[in-house]
């Protein structure tokens, strides 16, 4: 009793001290604050010596004379603990009335927070923080199993830079400099944790990439807001490398397509295609279904793909028949190419059967809607893409072999790579 009492005269009376000269209380708090964390930092060290003192000390065995003085210093490092929890409470509170009142003054309906100046004042509240961010990265590097000091350290540090932002600039709007700020701390967040491992490391590299987008102003055919969502999705694809986790990836893939269709509608008024509306997300949906083929059922996974597919291809059938530029045709064209190639390369039936379909759709539908006036350009291309197809096959069948050959030693190189 008599320690904490001893401890809380002497906090009280250098509290007092500041109040010698006449002054708003609100201008004292930021030093209340910093000299409150100081004493912190104090008895913190004084009940680490006592802890380390008690885990030498063994009573049992030193005698009735030692058993009596580790039980008075047991009670006393008792005392302290439970003054050190006082005093960080105490400095949290100094440090959010002043928060709380710089905030009121720079909204214009609170009185001036200032003592020293506006250069004084948030120093010494900014070294408050800044220790206080210190103390817990100790804390979390001596206690690895702690995780709470990681996210307190993590959440000091990012209140200190939110009322340096405020002392400095009031309450100005967001600008791209916040948002690349962000970034970078999620960026070097992301780093650390490829050094260190640490799984609350890991949850701060998950949440401030998508605390970055809160920064951002959602207008259309924002350069500001895409720019951002790109390194969003660039940050979030790059944790899905090296987490066991699969949010990473959708969040990627989700800030990728956000990307894409801020842009969408300005592409689809400029060119006339519906299929940019369409082609992002079903390209995500093959995407996904691929990584994830190994979980799921052959039937739903076939089932799904087909349904991507069907939406990716009535997109590019319908710019097709809205559309009769010879553009559009051989876009839709290399679609239906590119889906059957990936289907015997990956050996995937939908990809295949989804990509002939369309072919011959597409191909059987321009011929009865544009024949006979408009089918010399499209006739041609037809005939090209059916020589290169038969001339591919023909040059298979001369070079089967040797063709076969190189791709199992091709295939074999690639098993070694990383």
């Amino acid at each position: 009793f008599w320690l904490k009492a001893g401890f809380a005269s002497a906090l009280a009376g250098g509290y007092t001290a500041w109040l010698v000269v006449p002054t708003p209380m609100v201008g004292v708090l930021p030093w209340y604050a910093l000299q409150t964390v100081l004493l912190l930092l104090a008895l913190t060290a004084i009940h680490r010596r006592l802890a380390s003192w008690l885990e030498r000390v063994d009573p049992d065995r030193d005698g009735d004379r030692d058993a009596n003085r580790f039980g008075r210093i047991s009670e006393a490092e008792q005392a302290v603990s439970q003054l050190v929890a006082g005093l960080l409470a105490l400095s949290l509170l100094w440090l959010g009335l002043h928060g709380w009142f710089v905030l009121a003054h720079q909204a214009g309906w609170g009185p001036l927070p200032w003592r020293f100046g506006g250069l004084a004042d948030p120093l010494a509240a900014g070294a408050a923080l800044l220790l206080l961010a210190g103390l817990a990265a100790v804390r979390a590097w001596r206690q690895p199993d702690a995780h709470g000091w990681v996210y307190a350290g993590a959440l000091l540090l990012g209140l200190l830079v939110a009322y340096g932002r405020l002392a400095v600039l009031g309450l100005a709007p967001f600008t791209p400099w916040d948002t690349a700020a962000l970034l970078a701390v999620a960026g070097a967040t992301l780093l650390l944790h490829q050094f260190t491992g640490s799984w609350p490391v890991s949850r701060l590299a998950l949440l401030l990439p998508a605390l970055s987008l809160v920064t951002v102003h959602w207008q259309l055919a924002s350069p500001w807001t895409g720019g951002a969502l790109l390194a969003v999705a660039v940050l979030y694809l790059s944790q899905a490398a090296t987490l066991r986790n699969p949010w990473p990836l959708y969040l990627g893939v989700l800030a990728l397509n956000g990307a894409v269709y801020l842009w969408a509608p300005l592409w689809a008024a400029h060119y006339g295609l519906w299929q940019f509306y369409i082609v992002p997300a079903a390209v995500s949906v093959l995407v996904l279904l691929h990584l994830h083929r190994r979980e799921l059922r052959p039937q739903v996974l076939s089932g799904a793909r087909l349904a991507a597919l069907s939406a990716l291809y009535a997109g590019a059938g319908l710019d097709l028949f809205l559309r009769p530029e010879l553009s559009v045709f051989v876009l839709a064209l290399a679609l239906a190419l590119v889906g059957a190639i990936l289907g015997i390369a990956l050996r995937i039936r939908a990809f295949l059967y989804a990509g002939v379909a369309f072919l011959v759709l597409n191909v059987g539908g321009q011929l009865f809607r544009f024949y006979p006036g408009q089918g010399m350009g499209r006739a041609l291309i037809l005939i090209g893409l059916g020589a290169v197809i038969t001339a591919g096959m023909v040059v298979f069948n001369l070079k089967r072999e040797a063709i076969l050959r190189r791709i199992r030693v091709a295939r074999a190189d690639l098993a070694q790579w990383e």
